[in-house]
């Protein structure tokens, strides 16, 4: 089953291992799917290494001041302990399952290229929305592919998407952003101290 992590530690464990691969491997899927797609002229800009919150985002255009791409990774809810065995007399190894939130937060750019799909010009919102399902996509592949990690720095044993949606935001009659957003289900090898006397 590979290492395990302190319990105490497993929930920042997996948001850290999240932001750790987008980092390294999220403009690459970006591309990737941008080149198979639409031949990379859909303009998906990937977020600088800088962009990346471990918080619930606050849905509003400050989000994006310093940054037109951001991503957002938190916990999405508490742990479920899936199974729970004695590992000698010290420790228990718990298998733990966390809900873990993605959301990427992006503004069009100053204007959104004449970009022509199925024989018509994409409005504003129809182009957010396809840079918006490319963003989904890209986060999903690099997260299946690289999350799962069995050392003790996260001690990942498998991801599961559970939703995801991607959808242009409109703030007021004239603005508008875009969300790519994605709940996964991680589950862990933890472990957790035994019963033990007072010292």
């Amino acid at each position: 089953m590979g290492n395990m992590i302190d319990l105490a530690f497993a929930r920042q464990g997996a948001i850290d291992r999240i932001v750790h691969v987008l980092r390294e491997q999220y403009a690459t899927e970006i591309s990737a799917l941008n080149t198979a797609k639409y031949s990379g002229e859909l303009v998906v800009p990937a977020p600088a290494d800088d962009a990346y919150y471990t918080d619930h985002p606050d849905i509003t255009e400050d989000q994006l001041t310093n940054h037109p791409v951001a991503v957002h990774v938190w916990t999405g809810g508490p742990r479920e302990i899936v199974e729970s065995t004695t590992m000698g007399l010290q420790e228990y190894k718990v298998i733990g399952s966390i809900p873990i939130e993605v959301v990427i937060l992006f503004r069009p750019s100053m204007r959104e290229p004449t970009w022509q799909y199925n024989g018509r010009v994409l409005n504003e919102a129809e182009y957010i929305q396809r840079r918006g399902e490319l963003y989904c996509g890209a986060a999903i592949n690099t997260i299946y592919k690289y999350a799962c990690e069995r050392t003790a720095d996260a001690a990942i044993l498998d991801v599961e998407l559970t939703l995801d949606e991607a959808t242009p935001l409109y703030l007021d009659e004239r603005r508008i952003m875009g969300l790519a957003g994605m709940s996964f289900r991680i589950t862990q090898n933890t472990s957790a101290p035994l019963t033990r006397p007072l010292p």
